[in-house]
């Protein structure tokens, strides 16, 4: 009995090593000895050079791909603004030049020629003494603004706003500007005379520039600018301080948006004026028909573009120039222009009837602008 179970025994232990060595066995291709192996070198596929791989896309382990190295451009951006810093900081100083040589010429010529001035009347000519006394109160303002939180200390929002992908170019309609002003000298020394007398040939005879490409010159420049003034301002967006905003963009940009606009339609009228100096029946025209449209033109677009940007500065600065076209009329009637004469009544009719209404208007939208858009008037 003792050897039957001893014997039971020693057949269920061979059975269990059987099964243990079936199961877990060792490979015959097991190599039976302990020495390390080498790991060979990685060899990139395709002969992929180390630069290759570097500058190929990498997947992540969720599949996400990693943008190559070579796509950051940060330092070149940086350079590219600075040279847009040293640009528009050039461009403001001509700008400013230009606005205080306009202002300096504009008041020399209405004190010394305020008698013959007073011997006629043109439609359209506004108080241009008040008109770039606001602009160069408004500028010098804007200026000292862009001077303190560009050069000064750094606004970020400001800066941001002034440099960024469009409105970076904002020097392009100050040096058109400032181109303005140049054509002016000529202009304003030429055109003396023609502010008090409709003898345009005499000036044109005895003039040292050619009137047609003198005024072809002004009408382009203002043309320009208005332009280009215009899309700066659309491209603009400052999320700043409300009075940096109303300095600037809303301030400095919204008067060169009129200022413009007024150069390039007075620009029109003496470029036809210089055109029809022998034929009475046109200057006429001009004179009423034109004066009549210009005045509209300036109106209607003004007021256009003020609803469109909820802007408030642009139809009270047309609003000065309209109220000095209508009190510049009357003070020549007071101060003994001859509304008896039948020759020169074409001077008056129409053109002032324009303007009052263009004034009341104006008055209208920035009461509306007002109730209507309160807090949107402040913002960019």
């Amino acid at each position: 009995m003792q050897e039957n179970l001893q014997e039971q025994m020693n057949t269920e232990e061979n059975d269990l090593q059987q099964n243990y060595q079936n199961n877990y066995s060792i490979p015959e291709n097991y190599p039976q000895n302990n020495e390390p192996q080498m790991i060979p070198a990685y060899q990139p596929p395709n002969n992929q050079t180390v630069q290759q791989m570097i500058q190929s896309p990498v997947v992540g382990s969720e599949n996400t791909l990693i943008a190559p190295m070579n796509n950051v451009k940060a330092p070149q951006a940086q350079a590219n603004y600075t040279q847009y810093e040293i640009i528009s900081f050039i461009s403001w100083i001509i700008f400013m030049s230009a606005k205080w040589d306009y202002f300096t010429k504009i008041n020399l010529l209405s004190y010394q020629d305020s008698e013959k001035l007073k011997e006629n009347y043109r439609p359209i000519v506004s108080n241009q003494s008040l008109m770039q006394l606001i602009s160069l109160i408004v500028s010098v303002l804007g200026f000292l603004v862009y001077m303190k939180n560009i050069i000064y200390s750094r606004n970020n929002n400001f800066y941001f706003g002034l440099f960024g992908n469009y409105s970076k170019y904002h020097f392009v309609p100050l040096i058109f500007y400032a181109g303005i002003n140049i054509v002016m000298d000529m202009y304003i020394s030429t055109f003396k005379g023609l502010l008090a007398s409709d003898d345009v040939a005499d000036i044109k005879d005895n003039s040292k520039f050619d009137l047609v490409a003198l005024c072809a010159f002004y009408m382009i420049f203002s043309l320009l600018t208005l332009l280009s003034i215009i899309f700066i301002y659309y491209t603009t967006e400052m999320n700043c301080e409300w009075y940096i905003v109303m300095l600037i963009k809303k301030g400095i940009y919204s008067i060169l948006i009129v200022e413009s606009l007024y150069f390039f339609l007075d620009s029109i009228f003496y470029l036809r004026l210089v055109n029809v100096p022998s034929s009475e029946s046109k200057v006429k025209d001009l004179f009423t028909t034109g004066s009549i449209m210009f005045a509209i033109l300036q109106g209607a677009i003004v007021i256009g573009l003020a609803l469109y940007f909820k802007n408030i500065t642009m139809p009270i600065f047309n609003f000065v120039i309209f109220y000095t076209m209508v009190t510049n009329f009357y003070s020549k009637r007071s101060e003994g222009y001859s509304s008896s004469s039948k020759e020169d009544d074409y001077k008056s009719d129409g053109a002032v009837a324009i303007e009052i209404i263009m004034v009341v208007l104006h008055f209208g939208l920035i009461v509306y602008l007002i109730s209507k858009y309160k807090e949107q008037l402040f913002e960019s």
